[in-house]
């Protein structure tokens, strides 16, 4: 009996170092693994990086082909702060800053030009309404020299040359027009205050070609473009910022799929800083903390039982030990059942 009590002690020391060594290797297995994920998260997020710096530095180069300067440079000061030691970047910027100044030079004196020209198309305008039309004659000249690329000057001169033999019927004409441009504006300001932005330009077109001279369509014309820009613009960033939100939810969906579930719940967090108001985001949150809640718990289960098998084997081995087999066997059993 002796003997076979010692086997059996021995047989038990045997299994707890067995059982000691295998959680060993399963603790440097983990250990490694964390690792490894860490290492695969940082080269993910470096790769991240590295592709929107990329796209930045297309969008800016795209962007100043089509020579929309202050927006490419908008781009390039984005990727700096992305990569800041990247020098390329600031040869780039220099580039954009002198295209910038060019481009507004050159808005400046062609203003200064149109200003001109305007001022001169105005002064004729008024002499020939004083039907000083050899004076007005001069001037439409001299702002055809200005803006050679306007046909309104040479269309003036050669309207003031049949005026003198046609005085009564043009007059006639030009009450006709101003009749026809006044209710030309006030159809336009009507489709403006419908926010009908694409008619009202049209309407104002209509007016420009009715009455050239006249500045008030160009410059609401000017002003519907703009806001067609901003409309444009919106549109536009909400698009991508709809995009970005897809993207990040399905970051976090394919993150749950994995079973990553912190790194989900980034995404999710993500997203719904993006875009507050939407619920989507804030469901899916409460969804994965939920998971992860779950997960804690098993993981809390299974360390339990992992304390109370050691125990289970502790106190047998101590029974065992003592020759209390029938007690130590029934410890054993307990430990079994735990199916650790």
């Amino acid at each position: 009996e002796l003997a076979a009590a010692q086997k059996a002690e021995q047989e038990a020391e045997k299994k707890r170092l067995i059982e000691e060594e295998k959680q060993r290797k399963q603790a440097e297995a983990e250990a490694a693994r964390l690792e490894q994920e860490q290492r695969a998260k940082a080269e993910e997020e470096e790769k991240a990086k590295e592709t929107q710096y990329a796209a930045l530095i297309t969008e800016a180069d795209k962007l100043a082909q089509d020579e929309f300067f202050t927006e490419a440079k908008a781009k390039l000061e984005q990727a700096t702060r992305i990569f800041p030691d990247k020098n390329d970047l600031n040869e780039k910027l220099a580039d954009m800053d002198r295209s910038i100044a060019k481009v507004k030079m050159e808005q400046e004196e062609r203003k200064k030009r149109i200003d001109q020209f305007d001022e001169m198309m105005a002064q004729a305008e008024e002499l020939e309404s004083k039907q000083k039309f050899e004076a007005a004659i001069n001037l439409y000249e001299t702002a055809a020299d200005l803006n050679p690329d306007s046909e309104m000057p040479i269309f003036k001169m050669n309207e003031l040359t049949k005026k003198i033999n046609e005085l009564v019927r043009i007059e006639q004409e030009k009450r006709e027009k101003q009749e026809q441009f006044a209710a030309l504006l006030a159809d336009a300001k009507k489709a403006e205050e419908a926010k009908d932005y694409d008619n009202a330009k049209k309407i104002l077109i209509q007016a420009t070609e009715l009455l050239p001279e006249e500045n008030e369509p160009t410059e609401r014309i000017k002003a519907i473009d703009e806001i067609l820009e901003q409309l444009a613009t919106e549109r536009k960033e909400e698009a991508e910022l709809n995009a970005k939100y897809a993207e990040l939810l399905a970051s976090g969906d394919h993150f749950v799929a994995s079973q990553k579930l912190t790194e989900a719940q980034a995404k999710y967090q993500e997203a719904s800083v993006l875009k507050p108001e939407e619920k989507t985001a804030q469901d899916k949150l409460v969804q994965v903390k939920g998971l992860m809640a779950e997960v804690a718990k098993k993981e809390a289960e299974l360390a339990q039982q992992r304390e109370d098998f050691a125990r289970l084997i502790s106190e047998g081995g101590e029974l065992q030990s003592s020759s209390k087999f029938e007690e130590a066997e029934d410890k054993f059993k307990q430990a079994l059942q735990l199916n650790v």
